[in-house]
Parts: C-alpha cells; structure tokens; sequence
C-alpha cells in the first residue's frame, strides 16, 4: 500500500486545554493538523466526544426525514414507517458502537429526528399532542436501548468469534459464569467507550441470554428482555 501525503491528516486526542502540537512529516511532506477527521464514515474530534458526527448525522437524517415528508405524506402509516426504518434510521445507528452518546444533549439531538418520524408517521403535528403516545402507539423502542442493544449484541459476536475483535477484559476472581470485571476509568471519554460501557449491560445479563448458543437466538432474547 502507497500512501498519498497529502491526502493524510493528523489528528491528536488530548484532554489537555493547551495540547502540544508538533511537526509531522511523510516523504518530505509536512502532513496538516486538524481537531477533527472523517475516517470510515466516522467523524473523530480531538475531544472524542463525538459532537461533531452527531451534529453531521442529526442534520442528514433530518434533510432524509423531510424528503420522505415531501414526497409520500399521503401514503400509508406502514410504508411511512418502512421508510424511516430504511432510509432514516440507519443513519442514526451506523458505527453506533463507537460513537454511543452519553451526554444528554447528544442523546436528545438523536431523540428529535425519530421524534419528528413519529409525527410524520401518524400524521399528527398538533402542538398539544403527546409524541411520547405516538412512540407508544407505534411501538418504537426508544434509540438509546437500540444502541444498547446493538452493543451487546456486537460483545456476542466477539466472544463468539464471529467478530475477530480482541477482548481486553478480564474474569473477576473465581467467575466461571459469563461477567467480567469492569475496567478502571479515569475520564468519561473510557468510561463510555465500548468496552467499558458495554460490559456493564453484558454482566447484568441471565446466564441463559448470555449463553445463547447463536447470535439470532441472543439477538431475540435481548430485544424480548428490553419489551418487557
């Protein structure tokens, strides 16, 4: 692989208010320093607290959302939602292992688009109207236990070797089940990153989810737990 210098960028993730900044180079090439770069559909800031891709997908699900408003407002309430499912939400969810907001200003940008779906889908824009009967009448899980689930999901498929993704975790003393310990966290940015965050959820798992012998039958005994 032959790698283009000017189409590479740097970008260095501190905490730090006054970070240091210095000269990288690739083939004679001085590459550019940035706070923020799209890799894999991804968008990382410096900070890794995500704000900058959530801003990015918020807006481009909101502009897909009102296409669907302009071109099939008088279709059924099915086809409506079949369209939010296909076109809109996926924006919302792709990479969400990655990214997962636990900021309540982040979670709410994401909770306004299918917000806004779920009176498009009824057809109800009254001011005076309960959004939260509309998600209730639709029987849309909430996006935050969505994610949840993906996550756990994902965990699955990495013990299982389904996903070749190391663990970097380990049993708690004398666990044979299926826990395992938490990792230290100094910073927010760890304590909600993936492994950290998603562990938590996987320990408070029944034994009998969490030894699904596939990820189909683990996948519909999580979604079953979250409905009930």
């Amino acid at each position: 692989m032959v790698f283009h210098p000017e189409k590479c960028l740097v970008l260095s993730t501190t905490l730090k208010k006054n970070s240091i900044r210095r000269k990288y180079y690739m083939r004679s090439h001085q590459l550019q320093s940035v706070d923020e770069a799209k890799y894999l559909g991804v968008t990382i800031n410096n900070k890794l607290n995500w704000s900058s891709h959530i801003d990015s997908i918020v807006a481009q699900a909101h502009r897909k959302l009102a296409f669907l408003q302009r071109n099939i407002s008088h279709c059924p309430n099915d086809i409506k939602s079949m369209a939010y499912f296909s076109l809109v939400r996926p924006k919302l969810e792709y990479a969400v292992s990655v990214w997962d907001p636990y900021t309540s200003s982040n979670i709410k940008k994401l909770d306004s688009v299918q917000r806004k779906a779920a009176r498009f889908v009824t057809g109800d824009y009254g001011q005076m109207s309960s959004v939260t009967s509309m998600l209730d009448s639709l029987d849309w899980p909430p996006l935050q236990r969505r994610r949840s689930e993906l996550k756990v999901v994902l965990f699955y498929k990495i013990l299982n070797n389904e996903v070749d993704i190391a663990v970097p975790l380990d049993k708690p003393p004398r666990e044979t089940g299926h826990k395992f310990m938490v990792p230290q966290s100094r910073t927010n940015s760890h304590l909600y990153s993936y492994f950290p965050s998603t562990v938590r959820v996987w320990n408070n798992l029944p034994s009998v989810v969490a030894s699904a012998e596939t990820s189909e039958g683990f996948k519909s005994m999580v979604k079953t737990m979250g409905n009930t």
